[in-house]
């Protein structure tokens, strides 16, 4: 059963876009704020996102204004202090008086953001019955109605482009948004000086930690791949984490058998992006440096384990490597430690990759092409 057709938007002026949780999440909806300002060219765009993500949208050209939600402040603020701060910010948002929201988060929390925020169009939901579909006004139309083929296997991206499809908003540029700020580029130059780190070196920059152990691969795995690196290609190694993986960086590090430069925790989200848009090439596990390569046209290798296809990176520079096993896309529920699939990606399949993707020739920027499918490889280049 067809779904209903898109309808046609006027009068829009003021539009929120609500995107929360991390930083790969924030990064899939980027090509969305394109897509806003070319459908609706004078409207004001604000989003909704959460302080810890909030770099991803800084410097990003068609965001007006991003509303933060400050999650850690609500924590101490105590139950009572916490209900009041909620119902000022839902206060404030309505008093914005927005004529679109769009809902691209799902929980119930930014449902309930969407129907008090009083404006007269909300776009979110799910085509498929869902408890909180009556709060919006238009609904996304089913995803084979408009990839057509392609639903079964589309990422992130291409399912919030979907939905914006029900609202009639579309792009030519179905691209990943991201800028780093003057501010990034003189902080990272500041920090790389300190690191001895030269202008004209070329750099590798590896993210060898993950929130989640199941997707973490062995750390003297990666130290081997670095020392192969340095050896074949004389590139200079940044390792790079959050701040709670920081250790992980410095135990890689100290196994390594040639020097590398241990950035472990000491980059803001900013920053990272100003570092992989001058990186020849990115190396890493499921989490947000990867989207944020992605984001930046660099070169990129990830290594996913129980990550489903649907948050591949959405870059035509990037190569997948999983482990050969059957169970893959189980998500953070494996019985073995470590995870059988990450477990299944051997040093040498991950050289292989760096062999058959076309990074060599030139700086990450310069080799970027559209986004759209990549290759996925599995135990090996496929």
């Amino acid at each position: 059963m067809r779904g209903p057709a898109p309808v046609k938007l006027e009068g829009i002026g003021r539009v929120l876009l609500i995107r929360l949780r991390r930083i790969g999440d924030l990064v899939s909806v980027t090509p969305c704020t394109r897509a806003i300002k070319e459908t609706f060219p004078q409207a004001r765009l604000s989003v909704l996102v959460e302080k810890a993500g909030q770099g991803v949208l800084l410097g990003n050209p068609y965001v007006d204004e991003l509303i933060v939600l400050d999650d850690e402040g609500l924590k101490r603020a105590g139950p009572l202090g916490k209900i009041r701060r909620e119902i000022a910010f839902l206060l404030s948002l309505r008093r914005k008086a927005f004529d679109l929201v769009i809902n691209l988060h799902g929980g119930p929390r930014s449902a309930v953001q969407t129907l008090l925020s009083g404006a007269r169009h909300r776009l979110g939901g799910f085509a498929r019955s869902h408890r909180w579909n009556w709060v919006y006004t238009i609904r996304p139309r089913h995803l084979h109605e408009v990839l057509g083929a392609g639903a079964g296997t589309s990422t992130v991206v291409e399912r919030h482009l979907a939905t914006l499809d029900a609202a009639g908003i579309h792009t030519s540029d179905p691209s990943l948004v991201m800028r780093g700020t003057g501010e990034a580029e003189a902080s990272l130059d500041r920090l790389l000086r300190q690191k001895g780190v030269g202008a004209g070196e070329r750099l590798v920059t590896i993210n060898p930690a993950a929130r989640n152990w199941q997707a973490r691969w062995r750390e003297e795995r990666f130290a081997e791949l670095a020392d192969w690196l340095i050896q074949e290609f004389d590139v200079t190694i940044l390792l790079v984490s959050g701040p709670q993986e920081a250790d992980i960086c410095r135990r890689v590090r100290e196994k390594m058998r040639r020097p590398a430069v241990d950035l472990g925790g000491l980059t803001s989200i900013q920053e990272l992006a100003v570092l992989l848009g001058r990186s020849a090439l990115f190396l890493g596990l499921d989490g947000g440096p990867v989207h944020i390569a992605a984001a930046m046209r660099t070169p990129l290798i990830a290594l996913y384990g129980p990550t489903t296809n649907a948050w591949r990176p959405w870059s035509d520079r990037a190569l997948v490597v999983r482990g050969p096993v059957p169970c893959l896309g189980c998500r953070p529920a494996c019985p073995s430690n470590p995870s059988r699939c990450m477990d299944g990606i051997e040093v040498g399949h991950v050289i292989e990759a760096v062999r058959k993707l076309d990074w060599w020739g030139g700086a990450g920027a310069a080799l970027a092409g559209r986004a759209g499918p990549h290759p996925d490889q599995r135990g090996g280049v496929a």
